[in-house]
């Protein structure tokens, strides 16, 4: 392995922020901007674990913040520079975060990978598995929202998620949708009410398709689509990935418009 010095600070470096949207938005072809999708990228409780050459070189990184769960972090955005791969630095990069987990006193921490064999290896295993699913069929102009903002608002905790462009808030009496668009279309990120109410809305923006990532605890939600005439396509989505650094307890079920 080529020698590195691992450093844990506050907040994402520049060199990081570099690395981070190059990887994640320019090779993938997506993104708008870096503080549109990391809004929190300065925040006192946002930490980057880095791998650097002697030379100063930035050779990996990765991103921790905390979950809206108390004593839960998510880590997020790991990477290694392309020509520093296959020196096995994904695997000290992790050590290093796991490292400065416990430091920092969490109890446990999330990821969401399509790639769990790697993060296994590095002493996370599988809880749980989202459900993609794509949904057509549902148009009905009778439920049209009744306030239609632009999200996140200026301030906010959260980004937009990677794959989008943009995202709004759509609300009525009895509930509210969070909705990203981005190159795969609408896509509902998150939300509050009923699941029948939220499909009511999503129905009334008159999307022709929209998608959404369902986790283990969304069963009735699942059913109030199937009770639906609404065509339905699921896929396999990513892993959700656990590290408990004391006993196991109840992780909650984080929304994607707030994973990293």
């Amino acid at each position: 392995m080529m020698p590195y010095v691992a450093v844990t600070t506050v907040g994402i470096p520049e060199t990081a922020q570099h690395l981070i949207w190059d990887i994640f938005f320019v090779q993938a072809n997506r993104g708008t901007d870096f503080t549109s999708h990391l809004p929190w990228h300065g925040r006192v409780e946002t930490r980057c674990v880095s791998l650097t050459a002697v030379t100063g070189e930035l050779l990996a990184a990765a991103v921790i913040r905390p979950a809206q769960q108390e004593n839960v972090a998510m880590v997020g955005f790991v990477c290694v520079a392309q020509r520093s791969r296959g020196h096995g630095l994904g695997r000290a990069l992790m050590e290093s975060v796991n490292e400065a987990i416990d430091e920092a006193g969490y109890r446990a921490a999330l990821l969401w990978t399509s790639h769990p064999a790697f993060y296994e290896a590095c002493n996370y295993r599988i809880i749980g598995q989202d459900t993609f699913l794509r949904i057509s069929g549902a148009q009905d102009a009778s439920r049209a929202p009744t306030l239609v903002a632009e999200w996140p608002a200026s301030g906010d905790r959260v980004g937009l998620p990677a794959f989008a462009q943009a995202a709004k808030c759509l609300c009525d009496h009895r509930a509210e949708a969070i909705v990203a668009c981005g190159g795969r279309g609408a896509t509902l990120v998150d939300w509050r009410g009923a699941p029948e109410d939220i499909i009511a809305l999503m129905a009334g923006a008159e999307y022709d398709q929209w998608h959404v990532n369902l986790g283990r605890s969304d069963d009735d939600f699942n059913n109030a689509l199937k009770a639906r005439d609404i065509v339905i396509a699921e896929n396999s989505g990513s892993f959700v990935m656990a590290r408990f650094v004391e006993s196991a307890f109840d992780l909650r079920h984080v929304p994607v418009a707030e994973r990293i």
